[in-house]
C-alpha cells in the first residue's frame, strides 16, 4: 500500500502530464479526510474542481471549465446530462472523461463517495478507469467506506502535531499561542472533527479570544471534553424529531434522493406545503438545514440512529408510490429501506423493470434485474442475474461480468453464463483469458466444431489467433454464424488469403433463405477483399448496397460501417465532395447510435480527410482526441491508422517541429503493428515510417524499413499496401542517390496506382518520377491536377521538389530580426543581443512564435485574450491587449508584430527555436525553453518536439562531444526532471567526460527529486546505466 506523502507527492506531479490518477482517501468520520484531501490539493499545481458524490451530473459537468480541446464524439452527451437527461452509465462516464481531458491538467474532488447510489458508484468507477490512463487528470474521491477497486485507496490517519495546528489556525483565521495547539492535539489525538469541536468550546466558554490584533489563551480550569462530532449532530436531530412536524420533514428529507422536488417532499412527509415550510424554516434555524438540503451530509445519514425506525419504513414505502421509477438504483434503495420481504421486493424490482422495458430502456430493466436478482435465491436468482448481464454487456462490463459470475453459480445457466464472461473478456481485448475461461465447462461441452466455432468469435480482434484456429480446424466455418464468417474472412483478407476469404462471402451469399443482415455481412466480406485486391470501384459498389440494406434496417451499427468504407473506397478514388458527404453522416450517425468508439473511428477518417484538403489545424485536434481516446483502450488497427494519419500529416503541413512529429507517431504506429502481429498494420506502418524518416535525412534507415514491408509482402495480392511501400522505397532509394532502382520502384507504384482508379496516388508517384527525369512540364501538369482537385498538400510537394513551379514573390533574405527563445527570452536586431522586459511581453511574443512553429498563419485576439487576460472583462482585455502590442512594436520595432484579419502573427523575424530545429546546432541552446516565463504557456507539441530532437543530437554527440552532451542534458532535466532517458544520457556524458564528482551530484539530485513524487531510481548511477544497457 502506498504512503500518504506518496499520494500527496503524486498529486503535485499530475501537472507533467505523466499519468493519471484515481485516489480514494477513506476513514470513519472525523479522522480529517476532507482536511487532508483540500491539503493535497492546494500543494497541487493543477486546477481543482470539487463537487458532492451526490451532485447531480449536470452539476458536475458545469463544475469542469470548458475547453475549445472538447472532441466532437462528447458534446451531445454532455449536452443531455446538462439538460438532467437519464444517459447510461458507461456513456456518461466517457463524456465526462472527454470533459476532464480536454481541461487537463485538473483534478477531479469528489466528496462522500460512501453516499451514493450503487449506479453512481458505478459511474465514478467508470471514470476512475478513464482518469487512469488520462494524462493530466486525475480523480480524488473521499468516503467512509473503502473505494471501489477502480482506485488507488489509503486509509486516512489522524493528523500530526503540525498538521493539526494547520487545521486549527485554517480554521479561527489566526496563529494560535503554541499552548493551545498543543493542549488541543493532547486531548483531540489528531482526530479533526474532534480539534475543531475543542477550539470551538474553548472560544465559546472565554478560553479562547481575540482581541482583534491576536489570538489569547487560557488554560480551563477543568477537563474538557466536548462530544464528537457524531454525538453533537445527534444531539441536534435528536431535538429536532421531538417535534412531529420536524421529525416528518427530516425523515422524508433523508428518505428521497437529493433534489427531489418540494411537492413530493411534502407528500412524502404526509404535510401540507404550509407546515413543510415551516418545519423547513425551523430546522434551518436549529443549524440542520440550509436551505432545503441537510446543513452537511453527517445530518442525512445520522437520520437513521435518531428517528423511529418503523416510522422511517413507513416513509420509505410511501415514497414507492410516489417516487417516479426513473433511477433504478433510488428505487431499488427505497425497496431497501422499506424492509420488503424478499417476494415483495422482487416482486416490486420485477415490476419496475417490466416498465422500463416497455419504456424502450432496456438498461434501466436490466439495473432492476439485477437488483431484483440479489433478493431470489437459487435458480431464480442465476436467471435473474443472467438476463441482466445480457442486457448490460454493451454499456457496463463490470456490472455484466458480476452477474455473469452470479449465473455462472448455477447448473441451469452455467454454461451460457461462462460463455457471457468469456465473451466479454474478448470485448475488451482479453480473447485468450475469455478461453481460458471455458476450461471450465465439462470436457463434453468442449468439444465438436460448434463449440470451436463459437470461440472464433473470441478471436475477433486477434486476426493471428483467428487464422491459426481455422487452420488447426478445417471445415470449422460451416458451423459459425454470418457474424463470425464475416470476421473470419476480414482477418484472412487483411493476412493475404484473398481467395479464402472471398470463398467464406460466396458460401454465406448461397445459402437459402439467408437474413438481410446476413447478405449485409457477407458483402462486408466481399468488400474487403476488393479493398486489399485494390478493386475499389467494386468496393464503392458492395458498400453501396450495404448502406441500403442497412437504412432499410434501421441498423445504425450497420449503417456507419457502410458509410465509413464507402468513403475510404470514394476517397481513393478522388471523389473526394462524396467521400466528405459519407464521413459527415457517418459522424451523425454515430452520434446517435451512441458509441463513442465508433465515433472516433469516424473522426480519424474524417480527420485524415481534412488534412489531404489543407485543413490542418483542424485535423490535428480530431486527430490527437481520437488518438487520446485510442490509447485508453486496446490497441487496434485503428490507433495505427491514427498515428499513422498524423505522421502523415505533419508531412503535408510541415510547420517547424514537423519532422520530430512525423518520425515519433510513426514509430508509436510500428510499435502498435508489432504488438498486434497484423500484417497490414505492419506493412502500413513501415511504409509511414520510412516516408517520415526520409523525410527527416535518414534516407538509408527508410529505404531499409520500406524493404522489410516489400519482404512481408511477398508476392502477395496486396497492391494498396505494395504501392505504398514501393513509394517510400523509391522515394528513400533517390535520396540515396540509387536513380535506376528508384524509378523501377516508382514506376511499379504508379502503374498500381492507375490500375487500382487511385489517381491521386498515381500522380504523387509521377511526380516523384517527374524529379528522377527533371521533367518541369510534367511536374507543371501534375501540380494543375492537384490544385484542381484541391489537395494542397501534393500541391505544396510538387513546389518543394520544382521551386521553379513558385508563382509568388521571391522568398525575402534571412530576416534581421531574432527572437530567441532557448533559454531566457532575447531579442536581436543586427546590433546585438538584449533581454526581453516584461512578463506580458514575453507571453505574447512567445504564443506569436509557438503559433508559427505549429504553421498557424495568426493567433485570433480571443485567443490572445483568454491566453493572456484570464478572468479579465472582454472590453478591458481587448484594450489591455492592443497596448501591449503597441509597447512591444514602440521597444523591439514596429516590424516585430503583424496585425492579421484575425488578430496577429510575428514579422520578418527568426528564431533560435527555428534554426535548431532545421540544423540541429545545439549551441543555440542557453538554458531550458521559454525560461522564466511566469505562465506555463509552452505549447506541448512544440515543447516535446524540440526536446526529442534535442535528445536525438545529445545522442548523436556522446561520443564526440561528451562536455557539450552533459551541458544539454543538464539543460533538459531542468525542465524534464523526471525523463529517464535524459538523465541516462547525461550520466553517460559526465562520465565519458571524466567528471565522476559532477555524476554523483547529479545522480543524487535526481534520486531526491524522484523521491519527491513517489518514485525510485536504483542506489548507485551505475545500477540505473547497467540496467538500460
Amino acid at each position: 500500500m502506498r504512503g500518504m506523502t506518496d499520494f500527496e507527492a503524486r498529486l503535485r506531479s499530475l501537472h507533467l502530464r505523466r499519468a493519471g490518477l484515481a485516489l480514494g482517501l477513506w476513514g470513519e468520520p472525523g479522522v480529517g479526510k476532507t482536511f487532508t484531501a483540500r491539503a493535497w490539493l492546494r500543494g497541487s499545481a493543477c486546477r481543482t474542481v470539487t463537487v458532492h458524490a451526490r451532485a447531480p451530473l449536470a452539476d458536475l459537468v458545469r463544475a469542469v471549465p470548458g475547453s475549445p480541446r472538447l472532441p466532437a464524439w462528447a458534446e451531445p452527451t454532455l449536452e443531455r446530462l446538462a439538460r438532467g437527461e437519464y444517459v447510461e452509465t458507461a456513456h456518461a462516464a466517457e463524456a465526462a472523461l472527454a470533459r476532464l481531458r480536454a481541461a487537463a491538467p485538473l483534478i477531479l474532488h469528489v466528496e462522500d463517495l460512501h453516499e451514493v447510489s450503487p449506479e453512481r458508484l458505478d459511474f465514478f468507477s467508470a471514470l476512475a478507469r478513464g482518469t487512469r490512463r488520462s494524462r493530466g487528470v486525475g480523480l480524488l474521491v473521499t468516503s467512509r467506506t473503502r473505494p471501489p477497486e477502480a482506485f488507488e485507496a489509503e486509509r486516512c490517519e489522524p493528523l500530526d502535531a503540525e498538521r493539526t495546528r494547520l487545521l486549527i489556525e485554517g480554521e479561527v483565521g489566526g496563529r494560535l499561542p503554541g499552548e493551545a495547539a498543543e493542549w488541543v492535539f493532547r486531548r483531540a489525538a489528531g482526530n479533526p472533527l474532534f480539534t475543531l469541536a475543542y477550539v470551538r468550546d474553548l472560544a465559546r466558554t472565554g478560553h479562547l479570544w481575540n482581541d482583534t490584533r491576536h489570538w489569547h489563551w487560557r488554560e480551563p480550569a477543568r477537563e474538557v471534553v466536548p462530544l464528537s462530532v457524531e454525538a453533537l449532530i445527534e444531539g441536534a436531530l435528536r431535538e429536532a424529531a421531538g417535534v412531529p412536524t420536524l421529525a416528518a420533514a427530516l425523515g422524508a428529507r433523508a428518505t428521497l434522493p437529493q433534489g427531489a422536488g418540494r411537492g413530493l417532499w411534502a407528500r412524502v412527509a404526509a404535510l401540507t406545503p404550509d407546515e413543510l415550510e415551516a418545519a423547513r424554516l425551523e430546522l434551518e434555524r436549529r443549524s440542520v438545514f440550509v436551505g432545503e438540503n441537510f446543513a452537511h451530509p453527517l445530518y442525512r445519514e445520522l437520520c437513521g440512529h435518531v428517528l423511529d425506525p418503523a416510522g422511517q419504513r413507513e416513509l420509505a414505502r410511501r415514497a414507492l408510490v410516489l417516487l417516479p421509477p426513473d433511477d433504478p438504483a433510488e428505487t431499488a434503495a427505497l425497496i431497501e429501506a422499506a424492509g420488503l420481504e424478499a417476494s415483495g421486493a422482487r416482486a416490486l424490482l420485477g415490476a419496475a423493470a417490466r416498465r422500463a422495458q416497455a419504456a424502450g430502456n432496456g438498461v434501466v430493466a436490466a439495473r432492476f434485474l439485477a437488483r431484483a436478482a440479489g433478493h431470489a435465491r437459487g435458480g431464480e436468482a442465476a436467471r435473474l442475474a443472467l438476463e441482466a448481464a445480457r442486457n448490460l454487456r454493451e454499456v457496463d462490463v463490470g456490472e455484466a461480468t458480476r452477474l455473469a459470475r452470479l449465473a455462472a453459480g448455477d447448473p441451469a445457466t452455467r454454461e451460457e453464463a461462462l460463455w457471457l464472461q468469456a465473451e466479454l473478456l474478448a470485448a475488451q481485448g482479453q480473447g485468450r483469458e475469455g478461453e481460458r475461461l471455458l476450461e471450465d465447462l465439462p470436457p463434453e461441452v468442449r468439444r465438436g466444431p460448434a463449440f470451436l466455432a463459437r470461440v472464433l468469435g473470441l478471436r475477433a480482434q486477434d486476426n493471428h489467433g483467428l487464422i491459426e484456429l481455422l487452420d488447426a480446424h478445417p471445415g470449422l466455418l460451416a458451423h459459425a454464424d454470418p457474424g463470425t464468417l464475416w470476421r473470419a474472412a476480414r482477418a484472412l483478407a487483411y493476412q493475404g488469403r484473398s481467395e479464402e476469404a472471398e470463398a467464406i462471402a460466396v458460401g454465406v451469399l448461397a445459402r437459402p433463405g439467408l437474413s438481410p443482415e446476413g447478405r449485409a455481412l457477407a458483402l462486408k466480406a466481399q468488400s474487403v477483399v476488393r479493398q486489399v485486391r485494390g478493386d475499389f470501384e467494386g468496393m464503392e459498389r458492395l458498400e453501396h448496397e450495404v448502406l441500403d440494406l442497412a437504412r432499410a434496417s434501421g441498423n445504425l451499427r450497420l449503417t456507419d460501417a457502410a458509410l465509413f468504407n464507402r468513403a475510404m473506397a470514394l476517397g481513393t478514388l478522388g471523389r473526394l465532395r462524396e467521400r466528405d458527404a459519407c464521413l459527415e453522416e457517418a459522424l451523425r450517425v454515430c452520434r446517435a447510435l451512441g458509441d463513442p468508439t465508433a465515433h472516433v473511428i469516424a473522426q480519424v477518417a474524417y480527420g485524415t480527410a481534412l488534412a489531404e484538403s489543407g485543413e490542418y489545424e483542424r485535423a490535428e485536434t480530431l486527430l490527437l482526441e481520437a488518438r487520446a481516446f485510442l490509447e485508453g483502450v486496446d490497441v487496434s488497427g485503428y490507433l495505427v491508422d491514427c498515428e499513422c494519419a498524423l505522421s502523415e500529416l505533419y508531412r503535408s503541413w510541415q510547420p517547424a517541429h514537423s519532422r520530430v512529429l512525423a518520425v515519433r507517431h510513426a514509430g508509436a504506429a510500428l510499435d502498435h503493428a508489432r504488438r498486434l502481429d497484423d500484417l497490414r498494420s505492419r506493412v502500413q506502418s513501415l511504409s509511414t515510417l520510412s516516408l517520415a524518416e526520409g523525410w527527416a535525412g535518414e534516407a538509408g534507415r527508410a529505404a531499409a524499413l520500406a524493404g522489410e514491408a516489400l519482404d512481408l509482402l511477398g508476392a502477395l495480392d496486396m497492391p494498396e499496401l505494395r504501392l505504398i511501400a514501393l513509394k517510400a522505397r523509391g522515394t528513400a532509394l533517390a535520396a540515396l542517390g540509387h536513380t535506376d532502382e528508384a524509378r523501377a520502384a516508382l514506376s511499379e507504384a504508379e502503374a498500381i496506382a492507375r490500375r487500382m482508379g487511385n489517381p491521386r496516388e498515381a500522380h504523387a508517384a509521377g511526380l516523384h518520377l517527374d524529379r528522377l527525369a527533371n521533367d518541369l512540364a510534367g511536374a507543371r501538369e501534375r501540380l494543375a491536377w492537384f490544385e484542381t482537385h484541391g489537395l494542397p498538400g501534393h500541391a505544396a510537394q510538387a513546389r518543394r521538389l520544382f521551386p521553379e513551379l513558385e508563382t509568388g514573390p521571391t522568398p525575402a533574405a534571412a530576416p534581421t530580426l531574432r527572437l530567441d527563445v532557448l533559454g531566457e527570452m532575447c531579442f536581436g536586431d543586427g546590433g546585438g543581443t538584449r533581454p526581453v522586459r516584461g512578463g506580458r511581453r514575453q507571453e505574447l511574443l512567445a504564443l506569436l512564435l509557438q503559433a508559427r512553429l505549429r504553421g498557424q498563419a495568426e493567433v485570433s485576439r480571443p485567443g490572445l485574450l483568454e491566453a493572456l487576460y484570464p478572468g479579465v472583462g472582454e472590453r478591458q482585455a481587448a484594450v489591455s491587449l492592443k497596448e501591449l502590442v503597441h509597447l512591444t512594436r514602440s521597444a523591439l520595432g514596429r516590424g516585430l508584430i503583424q496585425t492579421t484579419p484575425g488578430g496577429y502573427a510575428l514579422g520578418e523575424v527568426g528564431s533560435d527555436a527555428e534554426t535548431f530545429l532545421r540544423t540541429g546546432e545545439t549551441r543555440l541552446w542557453r538554458g531550458p525553453y521559454l525560461a522564466g516565463l511566469t505562465l506555463d504557456l509552452a505549447d506541448d507539441s512544440v515543447r516535446e518536439a524540440l526536446h526529442h530532437a534535442l535528445r536525438e543530437r545529445m545522442a548523436a554527440l556522446l561520443g564526440p562531444d561528451p562536455l557539450e552532451t552533459a551541458r544539454l542534458g543538464r539543460l533538459l532535466l531542468e525542465a524534464e526532471p523526471y525523463d529517464r532517458g535524459a538523465l541516462l544520457l547525461t550520466l553517460r556524458a559526465l562520465r565519458a567526460g571524466g567528471n565522476h564528482r559532477g555524476l554523483k551530484r547529479l545522480y543524487e539530485d535526481a534520486r531526491a527529486r524522484w523521491r519527491e513524487v513517489g518514485e525510485t531510481l536504483p542506489p548507485h548511477w551505475a545500477e540505473l546505466i547497467g540496467a538500460s544497457a
